[in-house]
């Protein structure tokens, strides 16, 4: 049996997404409303992680910082697989509505984010930066 461990930073996800997960899966569910786990918490979270025994640990805080919390929680627990969800708990439960088909069709959806939450500027334009450093062979 798989054991799975929900880990977040929208507390408002976990009744959702625990209620229909529960069903298929028994996993344990640790949220946060704040974007960053306290530091005086992060040690106890990877430690509950580490006794549920989790198989699989899905991390939903976006990036960089989902990156980062799987990386110090590998160190406590490193025989679990690690998923940076990013925001897909948030579409799957209704908090975050998804583009129009006819924009998803098109691939457009990242544009409809963007305008819907003009606050994601600035880390599009990260991902660009990314991009040429990937292709000009400077990363």
């Amino acid at each position: 049996m798989v054991h799975p461990f929900f880990s977040g930073r929208a507390a408002g996800c976990v009744s959702s997404n625990g209620d229909s997960a529960a069903g298929a899966l028994a996993g344990q569910y640790c949220w946060q409303r704040a974007r960053l786990f306290p530091p005086e918490a992060r040690q106890a979270i990877f430690e509950r992680i580490r006794a549920s025994g989790a198989r699989i640990v899905t991390v939903a805080m976006g990036s960089p910082v989902q990156e980062r919390f799987m990386r110090d929680c590998r160190c406590i627990a490193p025989h679990a697989l690690y998923m940076g969800v990013g925001g897909t708990y948030d579409v799957f439960t209704g908090r975050v509505k998804r583009a129009p088909a006819r924009w998803q069709a098109l691939g457009l959806e990242w544009l409809y984010r963007l305008l819907c939450q003009p606050s994601r500027i600035t880390r599009q334009l990260r991902l660009l930066r990314y991009l040429g450093w990937h292709y000009s062979g400077r990363l």
